[in-house]
């Protein structure tokens, strides 16, 4: 049995980042886990925390899980049947296993309920065998028995807290009872919410009556840090609702009322009580959720009157920074990343420039740490989900002004052109998790994948189309790059796929190269509803990734092309 301790404060203050996610899930099928081997990255990341606080995972998770119409895809009612993973309870023919989503799903389901060193073995309708690892433990008695009325809360609980209806992978500092544990973390200061309810109401021993119940309420930094598909945002899901209404908070529930009791520590919730029909109903295993700015994803920063965002013009350093309306070019997107404590440092996507301020104005600058280049982010409490971007230790605000291409300045005053709106933006459509290795099957050739040629990781090895099999030529990290993402090699994750001569015509071939991070090497991805296929089309070229023809041979050579839309350019990441 695994024994757990409280994890010390100091060992709380360490900033300690492991990937737990599971990609896009419901609408974006198009990324499902391969029958791999457990990943070396998360064995790593996992071993270091169990030996430094003596938890399977206290705090730190990422999601992913877009679970957006679960509620029609079968998470509830179509093999969640919980009669214990060693007696079958979850189909080979039937229900999740048999669907690239609802693998992801049960691939996320394990990551939860099991802790870390335990795994769960499962074949679909067609024989293929997956291995899903377990990490957080919440649900462990799972592995050899029934899934009661508490085990399903826990489980569901870690499963909503980590749902993103954007399919986009978001930092996360998770806390609850048991495996998961208490405690802050100052790399985590804003309190996104809490999470609670039962997703596994179908069952016959130790359930609950009622259907598919899903809750979430925010917490009192919901709109901090605000990122797509989380809190705060707008959101298109049936997967969860606020029974409290509207924005209410966690701890003010209907009528002004504490709702959810705060754990002694601070750190989150214990338990939280609705009252459906009058009748009170107590969930006693919430999950609290903590997040910060994204690190990696770019923000554009709007004030709210005009709608005049951060613009940077020009690329020298020393540059104006001025207010124009957005037209989504990355001159107005801006990474904003947390240097110590309140103070962030936002640099400009296309420049690599630090926003700084020189004579009261606005101006990008070489990032050096000076103070001029630190910015406090703070709450306007008469005007929620808006904030004054403070320069340095003072008091003066960034104020955009109402003319649009006017500089940006400082000023001591807050007027309402110096309260912005602070925005993630997601240039894609579907996300992929670090931590899984996939394999790139055209819909043209579907016993074919993209390979690596002759095993080779020398640059200007050509990539191919091959007979899959499973070999590590036909092996891929799709790992961040930006806001964007590489193709890395599981030969050498420091190659990536690339145009030759970093082409952008149409019919240039694609082969090895050293990643250089650069916009030749970053794909963005869409999904086809249809198929669950993913399209990858080159940043720099603005062109897809492409089979010749719809050829099937060995060796026909990988290519971009004009994005069409043909099933020569839709794979199954798989």
């Amino acid at each position: 049995m695994r024994t757990t301790r409280q994890p010390s404060k100091e060992t709380l203050r360490r900033k300690t980042l492991g990937w737990l996610s599971l990609g896009a899930l419901a609408g974006l099928a198009g990324c499902k886990l391969q029958e791999e081997e457990p990943d070396s990255q998360d064995t790593v990341v996992e071993a270091a925390l169990v030996s430094e606080n003596g938890l399977a995972m206290n705090g730190l998770a990422m999601n992913g899980l877009a679970m957006n119409g679960l509620a029609m895809n079968g998470l509830a009612m179509n093999g969640l049947a919980m009669n214990g993973l060693a007696m079958g309870g979850l189909s080979s023919t039937t229900g999740l296993m048999t669907t690239n989503a609802g693998r992801n799903i049960v691939q996320y389901m394990i990551k939860c309920a099991l802790p870390s060193g335990h795994q769960w073995v499962a074949q679909d309708q067609n024989g293929n065998s997956y291995t899903y690892p377990g990490s957080l433990g919440v649900a462990p008695e799972w592995e050899t028995s029934l899934c009661g009325k508490d085990c399903q809360e826990r489980l569901s609980a870690c499963l909503l807290a980590h749902v993103n209806n954007a399919g986009v992978h978001i930092s996360l500092w998770i806390d609850g009872e048991g495996s998961i544990g208490w405690g802050k973390s100052p790399d985590f200061p804003y309190m996104e919410g809490a999470f609670f309810g039962n997703l596994i109401t179908n069952q016959n021993s130790n359930n609950v009556a009622g259907g598919w119940q899903g809750y979430y309420c925010n917490g009192a930094d919901y709109l901090q840090g605000a990122v797509p598909g989380r809190l705060g945002q707008p959101m298109a899901t049936s997967v969860y609702t606020n029974w409290y209404g509207g924005g209410a908070l966690c701890a003010q529930g209907l009528g002004g009322v504490n709702k959810c009791n705060l754990h002694s520590d601070g750190s989150g919730f214990d338990n939280c009580t609705i009252s459906p029909g009058g009748v009170a109903t107590t969930w006693n295993h919430a999950v609290t959720v903590w997040r910060n700015f994204e690190r990696g994803l770019p923000y554009k920063m709007c004030d709210f009157t005009t709608n005049l965002c951060l613009t940077a013009s020009g690329s020298a350093t020393g540059s104006a920074v001025t207010a124009a309306s957005y037209t989504g070019v990355t001159a107005q997107h801006w990474y904003i990343t947390q240097v110590s404590s309140g103070q962030y440092k936002l640099l400009n996507a296309s420049t690599g420039l630090a926003l700084d301020v020189a004579a009261s104005k606005a101006v990008q600058t070489a990032y050096t740490g000076a103070s001029s280049q630190l910015v406090a982010v703070k709450t306007i409490p008469t005007n929620p989900g808006r904030f004054w971007l403070v320069p340095g230790s003072g008091t003066a605000v960034y104020d955009g002004g109402s003319t649009a291409g006017a500089q940006v300045v400082v000023v001591a005053t807050t007027t309402d052109t110096a309260k912005w709106v602070l925005t993630g933006i997601v240039p894609n459509n579907v996300s992929f998790d670090p931590s899984i290795l996939y394999r790139l099957r055209p819909l043209t050739a579907p016993n074919s994948s993209v390979d690596i040629g002759f095993g080779s990781t020398a640059n200007g090895t050509p990539v191919q189309e091959y007979t899959s099999w499973n070999g590590d030529t036909q092996k891929f990290n799709i790992l961040a790059s930006g806001a964007y993402w590489k193709i890395a090699l599981k030969l050498d994750n420091a190659k990536c796929i690339g145009p030759v001569k970093n082409g952008i015509a149409n019919g240039t071939q694609l082969e090895v190269q050293d990643c250089s991070g650069s916009a030749n090497q970053a794909w963005s991805g869409s999904t086809d509803g249809s198929t669950g296929s993913v399209t990858l089309r080159n940043v720099a070229a603005g062109r897809c990734l492409d089979v010749p023809g719809g050829l099937t041979a060995n060796g026909t050579r990988m290519q971009l092309y004009d994005c069409l839309g043909m099933n020569s350019q839709k794979y199954q990441v798989q």
